[in-house]
């Protein structure tokens, strides 16, 4: 639980951290690969810090583009299923909407890579407390 102290009135949920989603999402395709997961936004929808989209990006790159390729629909398919899972302890994602991809994007130095990047609306699970 937080040390932060708000007036009465104010949502208690304010009192608790974000649950880390991005960590969370990569932990669960990391095994895939090399594949990196980053949040690039976030809003609050309200009440806040209850309801929160979060914008993440996820590159993912192999030794050649079709392995690239099999690797960014893996890491798809495992972030779609997040609401189905339903096992994270600390919040509940309710939805992931796929914004872009897996598309064709060289890395910087040339190689094989393909990104894709999701919308993921997420609010803490009843009971967390951080």
């Amino acid at each position: 639980m937080s040390d932060l102290t708000f007036p009465p009135g104010v949502e208690p949920i304010l009192s608790r951290p974000r649950p880390d989603v991005t960590f969370w999402l990569w932990q669960q395709v990391r095994g895939l690969g090399n594949v990196v997961v980053w949040e690039y936004t976030a809003t609050e929808g309200d009440p806040p810090a209850v309801l929160t989209t979060t914008m993440i990006q996820v590159d993912c790159k192999a030794h050649n583009r079709q392995r690239a390729y099999q690797i960014a629909d893996q890491a798809r398919r495992v972030l779609k299923a997040q609401p189905w899972l339903d096992d994270w302890p600390e919040a509940v994602i309710s939805e992931v909407n796929t914004i872009d991809g897996p598309r064709w994007y060289p890395d910087e130095n040339g190689g094989p890579q393909y990104v894709a990047r999701f919308e993921v609306h997420h609010h803490p699970r009843p009971g967390w407390q951080g």
